[in-house]
């Protein structure tokens, strides 16, 4: 979904910092961008280990909301995918 709608193929970045910088600072102040994190070894110790963090802005949410509908998130395969997913989710 980072690079849904762009002809960029960098939407998603995982940049090295603390767990609180990537989850919070990065997209607070890169607000076009989506960010991985958590994977700082200090903040990993308190994290699942199958567990990563995927952060945005909230602008960049909403442009993602506007056009998860006509993604692939909504392919009966995706859906499929989805629909373990959150059965995990909510075994956590």
């Amino acid at each position: 979904m980072a690079n849904y709608e762009t002809a960029r193929h960098d939407g998603a970045k995982i940049l090295f910092g603390a767990g609180c910088a990537q989850t919070i600072l990065y997209p607070m102040s890169d607000k076009n961008n989506c960010f991985v994190g958590l994977t700082d070894p200090s903040a990993r110790k308190f994290i699942d280990k199958n567990l990563l963090a995927f952060s945005v802005s909230y602008e960049k949410f909403l442009e993602l909301e506007h056009v998860a509908e006509e993604s692939f998130l909504t392919a009966a395969a995706c859906r499929k995918f989805l629909d373990g997913f959150e059965q995990e989710i909510l075994l956590i």
